[in-house]
């Protein structure tokens, strides 16, 4: 079988979407981000997911990554006070 993978990284929440490309069944997942480390809500999102459904890396035809994280900086005004500086051409 083929799956496709979704997942967003957000604030709160590192949110997934599996789907079987052969029957079209959605799985949901959710996992807390860790401000410290995003990645370890992706990976544990991952895992789990992949365990439920008994299936492997292998069986991802696509995996597709999204994040809120930096547009959330932006709009929150959160960030580190951060320049750009070019030269022309």
């Amino acid at each position: 079988m083929s799956y496709r993978l979704g997942f967003d990284v957000g604030g709160t929440f590192t949110d997934f979407v599996l789907e079987n490309e052969e029957t079209g069944e959605i799985t949901p997942g959710k996992r807390l981000t860790s401000a410290r480390d995003p990645a370890n809500a992706v990976l544990e999102g991952l895992e789990a997911l992949l365990s439920e459904k008994n299936i492997t890396l292998a069986d991802l035809s696509l995996v597709v990554h999204g994040t809120t994280l930096a547009s959330n900086l932006v709009i929150e005004r959160k960030g580190a006070p951060t320049g750009l500086i070019t030269t022309r051409g």
